[in-house]
Parts: C-alpha cells; sequence; structure tokens
C-alpha cells in the first residue's frame, strides 16, 4: 500500500501513523463507531507497528477513522455524552467532579459531548453516571480527524501531556456496580465498545449467511437473539437494522423484506427474551412470538377516537426549539441579494456550537454540513471567517463541515456518503436547484428526485436538511408562499417553510423572517432582524423598533398613495377645464373618500386649484388654478 494511498482512506492512515509517532498507542482502523475489518479482532486488532498498521488499513477499504485500544495505550479515556435530554458534562458539574481543572488532550465528539485523556488505566465503566463512562481497560475511543470529531483547541496530544488519572476518576471507576445510582447503562449490558465489535461480526455473519442461500427470516432472528444473550445494548442493536435490511434485500427475485417486521421482532427480543436464559426458554418463547407474528400488527389497526384522543403525546426533539424538530424538510426563501446564506451560516453555526440561534434555543450542539453550490467557495468562506469572528467562535472547535474542493451538486449516494463520515444532523443545500436535475416546476419530480432520497437518508441518520430557493417578483396573483419559485410541492412536501424578506429594499438593513409553515409547533409571528453587513450576521430587534419602523412604513406607504391620488386628480382636473364634483371624480380615480378630501384640501392650500359652486345646482366643481403669468423685465 505504500506511506499511505489515496481518498480518505489513505488520508485516514496518514494521520493513524502521525498520531502514533507522537503517542505510541496502538490504534485500528474504524467504519463509524466499529471496527472496520470484517473477522478481525476489534480493538485487539490495535498495533503501533506503522508496517502493521498499514496492513491493518489495507484490509478495511471502508475505514474513515481509526480507535485506540485505552488498555494496551496506558491511557483512560473520561467519555461524557450528549443523549435524551442529559448532558453528561452537567453531570459531572453536578457531582462536583472538576473534569475541567486539568491541562490534558481533549476532543469534540459527533454528538455534542467530549473525550478527555489520562494517562494511566482504570477499569472500564459504562453508566458511572448519567450519560458519563469510562474507556480504558478492555475498551477504546474513536479519535479525530474521524467523522465528527475535533481535538479541540490547544488540547492535542502534539500540545499537551497527558495528566495522570485523578483520584476522583479512579474513585468512580472503582465504585461497586451496587453504589451506581441512576445507571444508564444496567449491569446486564455488554460494554458499548464490545458491543459494538460483537454486533458488527453478527451482522457480517448473517449477511454472509443471507448471501450462501439461508432463510432470510430465520438468519436475521437468530443474530437478533444472539445480541440479545451477549447482551449488547439495545442502542446498539438498533444500529445492526439497516445492514440486515440490506442484506435481505440484496436477494434478487426476493419480495422486500419490511424494516416494520425487522422492528417488531427487535422490540418483541428485548422485552422477552432475558440475556443468558437457556436457549430452551427462548424457543418456548419464539414460538409464541411466531404466532403473534402471524397475526396482524396492532400498530396498523383502525383506531377508535376516543382511544386515539388518549395516546399519549409524541415526544418531539428539536435542533432549534419552536421551528425545526429533528428530521425535518425545511425550505428558506429569499430574493437574491437579501442575505439567505448569511442567514443559513449563522444558524448552522449556532447549531454547530450549541448557542441560541436569534432568540430561539439551541438544545444541544450538532455537526453541521453546509453544501454551497453557487457562488465561489473563496467567497463562501471568507463571509463564513467574519461571522465565526462575530459570533466569538474558534473554527478550529466546531463540528462544522463544508463543500470539498472537489463537488459535484447532486442528491444521491455520495449526499449519503457526506453525512455518514461527518455526522452531521443539519445540512443546508444551497442553492438547492444546482442540486435538483430535474423541472423545477414538476410537482412529480421534485417528489420523486428530492423528496424521497432526502427522507430516506433522514430516516437512516436523523438528519435536517435545509433547501434554500430563491423567489420570483410579487404580483396580485403571488403573494406570501406563493413567491417561492418552482412547483407549489416545494412548499407542501416541506415540513418548515421560511421566507426572508427586505421590506424596504435590500440596500436598507431591515429584514423580516417569516415562518410561512411549521408542520410541528405553534404558529410563529413575523420576526425583524437587522442586517449587520460588517459582521455578516443577522441582530434579532426589538418590539419597539419593530413598532417604530412599522409606523415609518405606514407613514411612507400612506405619502406614496397620497402622491399617486394627486397625480391621477390633476390629470381628470386638467382634462375637464369646467371642473369635477368629487362624486365624479370619485367615480373617475376609486379612491378613498379621506384620501380625496386630503388631496382636495392640500390643492387648495398650495393655491393649485379652488372649488367653485356649480351655477345649475349645489355641487361645488373642482378646478385647477391658472398659472401665474411671469411679468417680463422692460
Amino acid at each position: 500500500m505504500g506511506r499511505g494511498g489515496c481518498g480518505v482512506n489513505g488520508a485516514i492512515l496518514e494521520a493513524a501513523l502521525a498520531l502514533v509517532a507522537r503517542t505510541g498507542w496502538p490504534v485500528f482502523p474504524t467504519a463509524g463507531k466499529m471496527p472496520a475489518i470484517e473477522g478481525g479482532n476489534g480493538l485487539y486488532d490495535a498495533t503501533a507497528d506503522p508496517d502493521a498498521l498499514r496492513a491493518l488499513f489495507a484490509r478495511a477499504p471502508r475505514a474513515d477513522g481509526f480507535g485506540v485500544n485505552g488498555g494496551a495505550a496506558g491511557i483512560t479515556v473520561l467519555d461524557p455524552d450528549v443523549k435524551n435530554g442529559i448532558d453528561g458534562r452537567e453531570t459531572l458539574r453536578e457531582a462536583g467532579l472538576p473534569y475541567l481543572e486539568d491541562t490534558t488532550p481533549r476532543a469534540l465528539t459527533p454528538g455534542g459531548g467530549s473525550h478527555v485523556f489520562y494517562a494511566g488505566t482504570v477499569p472500564s465503566r459504562s453508566g458511572v453516571l448519567p450519560n458519563v463512562d469510562i474507556k480504558s481497560v478492555g475498551g477504546y475511543v474513536i479519535l479525530p480527524p474521524a467523522p465528527g470529531r475535533l481535538w479541540e483547541a490547544d488540547a492535542s496530544p502534539w500540545d499537551v501531556p497527558l495528566a495522570p488519572v485523578p483520584d476522583w476518576l479512579r474513585k468512580l471507576a472503582e465504585r461497586k456496580e451496587s453504589d451506581r445510582k441512576n445507571d444508564d447503562h444496567p449491569a446486564d449490558e455488554l460494554h458499548a465498545d464490545d458491543a459494538a465489535g460483537l454486533a458488527m461480526r453478527l451482522v457480517s455473519r448473517a449477511t454472509a449467511a443471507i448471501a450462501g442461500g439461508a432463510k432470510r427470516h430465520d438468519t436475521i432472528r437468530g443474530a437478533v437473539l444472539q445480541a440479545r444473550h451477549n447482551r449488547v445494548p439495545y442502542d446498539i442493536a438498533v444500529r445492526m437494522l439497516p445492514a440486515l435490511l440490506d442484506a435481505a434485500n440484496a436477494i434478487p427475485g426476493k419480495e422486500p423484506y419490511p424494516l416494520a417486521q425487522l422492528q417488531r421482532l427487535l422490540r418483541w427480543t428485548w422485552e422477552h427474551v432475558t440475556p443468558g436464559e437457556p436457549w430452551e426458554e427462548t424457543k418456548r418463547k419464539l414460538a409464541s412470538y411466531r404466532e403473534e407474528d402471524e397475526q396482524p400488527d396492532a400498530a396498523a389497526l383502525p383506531v377508535l377516537i376516543g382511544e386515539a384522543l388518549e395516546e399519549p403525546a409524541p415526544d418531539i426533539a428539536f435542533l432549534v426549539e419552536g421551528f425545526l424538530p429533528t428530521g425535518a424538510l425545511a425550505l428558506v426563501a429569499a430574493y437574491g441579494g437579501v442575505g439567505k446564506t448569511t442567514l443559513l451560516v449563522q444558524m448552522a453555526a449556532s447549531l454547530a456550537a450549541g448557542r441560541d440561534f436569534l432568540g430561539f434555543r439551541v438544545p444541544q450542539a450538532v455537526p453541521c454540513l453546509y453544501l454551497i453550490a453557487e457562488g465561489a467557495r473563496h467567497v463562501f468562506l471568507a463571509r463564513v471567517k467574519v461571522a465565526l469572528a462575530r459570533l466569538g467562535l474558534d473554527p478550529s472547535a466546531l463540528p462544522f463541515w463544508i463543500t470539498p474542493r472537489e463537488f459535484t451538486a447532486e442528491i444521491g449516494q455520495k449526499l449519503a456518503e457526506y453525512i455518514e463520515r461527518t455526522g452531521a444532523r443539519f445540512v443546508v443545500l444551497d442553492t438547492f436547484g444546482l442540486f435538483h436535475d430535474g423541472d423545477e416546476n414538476s410537482a412529480s419530480d421534485f417528489k420523486a428526485k428530492v423528496v424521497k432520497p432526502l427522507r430516506a437518508i433522514m430516516a437512516r441518520h436523523d438528519v435536517s436538511f435545509v433547501l434554500v430557493t430563491h423567489e420570483v417578483k410579487p404580483n396580485a396573483e403571488r403573494k406570501g408562499r406563493h413567491r417561492v419559485r418552482g412547483t407549489s410541492a416545494l412548499v407542501d412536501d416541506s415540513d418548515v417553510a421560511i421566507r426572508l424578506e427586505a421590506p424596504d429594499g435590500d440596500r436598507a438593513t431591515a429584514r423580516l423572517l417569516i415562518f410561512e409553515k411549521l408542520r410541528t409547533g405553534a404558529a410563529i409571528d413575523p420576526i425583524p432582524l437587522e442586517f449587520v453587513p460588517s459582521a455578516a450576521i443577522f441582530e434579532r430587534v426589538g418590539e419597539e423598533v419593530m413598532r417604530e419602523r412599522q409606523a415609518e412604513r405606514s407613514a411612507e406607504a400612506d405619502a406614496r398613495r397620497l402622491k399617486d391620488l394627486e397625480v391621477q386628480v390633476i390629470r381628470y382636473l386638467k382634462r375637464d377645464p369646467d371642473g369635477l364634483t368629487k362624486a365624479e371624480l370619485t367615480a373617475e380615480v376609486h379612491p378613498r373618500r379621506a384620501d380625496l378630501v386630503r388631496v382636495l384640501d392640500k390643492l387648495r392650500d398650495e393655491s393649485r386649484a379652488f372649488p367653485e359652486r356649480d351655477p345649475r345646482g349645489r355641487a361645488m366643481r373642482w378646478k385647477l388654478a391658472a398659472a401665474p403669468r411671469l411679468e417680463m423685465a422692460g
């Protein structure tokens, strides 16, 4: 393979060799969170020998990262994670544990958590506190630059040496199981790293067996049962499902294997099978499952309205509370030059940092991927740099990914690979039309070539997409959501639709964020924003400023309306030297009565028109005043 190779695998190998040369840690190739060598020995394949490491990577062409064997490296890694609404770092702070005080290497992880590295070993422990694990002897962690992972600023192994394992961490690792209150990882579950390796081996065996002609359902059921018997945690077993489904559906001529059936099997197994129980007991339970499996799924049957109204409301997880849930398809539209890219760069940076966005709460940091297909990449990067500086964010510490230097805009396998490699949970396609190879005015093209493939990716990766598009110029028929260019399906098939408007023109700095559609959450009134060109960001405007602007716009609109009416009145009075009554003027120009009175009073005050009683009746006729003569100097 030579020194490195090419592509992602080669770049990862070079990074692994550099880290081994710096630290001496034994490492091994990984794909996602699992060891990448099929049929290998997981973390026990780890080596610090450069030639042996090259040989490992040669056996793992799909490797996108590498892990370190904690025990073999003589290190301990504190692993606070963020999931199910619980932040392990907050758990540590609440317990009074000073994990931030030590100067030692630290890395950011895709889920918003972190890894803190120490010299010395302790027993590996899962769930020592809610969402806090310890990885050391018998465990491993994935290292940067694997997707979604970064060394913290000035805290890589090249910057600082490892601090020794502190006493508080050693005591935490050596606590008895019975002392662990609020344990998220039950004692009857396998350690997460070992479980991931076992799950990968079970999937590999099942895939090979199905390809060799084994019955799909029996093989898949066997893999799930073995995972349960071997104490694989449920959240890791769930990750087996996509690969098992791919294996089941790779057989030509077979009916598609239903994902719902696979999910039901997994839930049933974890509810009814006890790890380590006799296989005869499992077989007895399995017989009852087979009978249930032949019955219609209760979830697929109609439900009485009375029962449905008593169902608990589903928990909805948000990337941005109030308008952007996880797994959503969102649309952002604006005229060119109004600032939609600026807005979304600010949004992506806020999500990557876990900071609130324009007053909306961001519950946790998530990896973000911004794919820019319109405009020059270096210009985009310059704008991002200015915005991050104004927001006070360190680019090196952000899980914020952008378009590669060589890039083709498309919606397909390459997009899915980008998301898999970066761990992105928020993806922007800007401008969306350059990713769509169909007719922008065709609803069927949009559904088939955009909605369907994107929702398939969303289902696998729990990612939210934002499609950036343009608006057309408004007219009598095109207002509000109908300003969005292209098929109406863009709005209809999106979960969220937002427009960014420049009410005073794009040369002014005032903007209005309008929420046209929210499938989840309460309606949101338009939000006034102020564009700050020097900082390449938007700022939310207060209610008082908003009222002042509304009053100014209203006054400007009144002035324009009255001026237009004045021009029309003068034109008609010129056309009829005998003058016109108010009723006749009203019939010609159809004004508001109050506006006509104001215009005629203004013309009279300026001596440009005057009323004169009609000798034939009571009505006053309005006539234009004669222009004053200019006396010639003699």
